[in-house]
């Protein structure tokens, strides 16, 4: 299949963005500013990770409440990141096709079964 022009001059330099932006997530946790990145599922409770996505989304909003754009970008590529770094970390305790096939096949919930996951 041949590119398009969304692939050489929109997705391409998004991606590069967002993939620096990864790599200066790592480098920040590398340098001790936190303790884990959205990569290290095996580090924190799921529920845990909501708290940064929320964080930097609460950001993307403030970029548009105060008409900022330039900021608007850099707080989305931030958010896309964070989302990016999840990802990889469930990819990588799932296995790619388990992470694919446990957000496409939905499992429903046992009678009386509590998701031991989930609970303090």
């Amino acid at each position: 299949m041949s590119k398009t022009y969304f692939d050489y001059f929109v997705a391409e330099p998004i991606f590069d963005d967002i993939a620096a932006e990864r790599k200066r997530q790592d480098n920040l946790r590398d340098m001790g500013k936190f303790a884990w990145t959205l990569a290290d599922v095996e580090k924190f409770h799921p529920m845990a990770g909501t708290s940064p996505l929320g964080e930097e989304f609460g950001e993307v909003c403030r970029a548009v409440c105060e008409n900022d754009h330039t900021n608007l970008r850099e707080e989305l590529v931030q958010l896309a990141a964070c989302c990016v770094a999840w990802i990889e970390g469930l990819d990588r305790v799932l296995g790619e096709y388990g992470a694919r096939r446990a957000a496409l096949t939905p499992v429903p919930p046992r009678p009386g079964v509590v998701d031991a996951e989930f609970v303090d």
